[in-house]
């Protein structure tokens, strides 16, 4: 890259910089879904734990079809784990076949190879940003059942505790 100019070069590494912030927000967000999916079991554990509820007022009343939405939340977060999870399309800059190789970058002057550099850059830039885009809005779903988690669970251990008083 010694012969560009300083603006290609400075276009090249910002280019380049951004790709790999794309790159370092995909496995965050696989963070982020990992600890919701953590805190999700976490909230079914204490479903599970729960014995601590009167009989009388446990298994048989409203809490009861509460619980069971929390559960199904639980199944929703784990279904766009999954789908955070299961892969993607990390896009890499330009081609790896060595004949391509060669006629867009090694056969190629300087400022044609800097084009066509830019233009694979690009290229993996809009890619990665648009699986990132879909992996945003899972985990925004993600944190959405998470919320209907914790209002069900809310709610179901506040009619427990007052069905336990009459």
């Amino acid at each position: 890259m010694g012969d560009l100019s300083y603006q290609q070069r400075a276009v090249f590494e910002r280019l380049s910089v951004n790709n790999e912030k794309f790159t370092q927000l995909n496995n965050d967000m696989k963070t982020r879904a990992n600890f919701l999916t953590a805190a999700s079991t976490a909230i079914v554990g204490i479903i599970t734990a729960s014995k601590f509820l009167p009989e009388s007022s446990s298994s048989t009343g409203i809490e009861f079809i509460l619980l069971s939405f929390v559960c199904l939340c639980s199944i929703g977060i784990y279904w766009f784990a999954a789908m955070i999870w299961k892969g993607g399309n990390t896009a890499l800059t330009g081609p790896s076949d060595l004949d391509k190789l060669y006629n867009s970058y090694i056969n190629k002057d300087a400022d044609a190879t800097y084009g066509n550099m830019l233009s694979d850059l690009c290229e993996a830039f809009d890619q990665n940003e648009q699986e990132n885009a879909a992996r945003g809005r899972c985990l925004d779903r993600m944190v959405m059942f998470f919320i209907f988690q914790l209002i069900f669970l809310a709610i179901s251990i506040g009619w427990a505790s007052y069905a336990a008083l009459w």
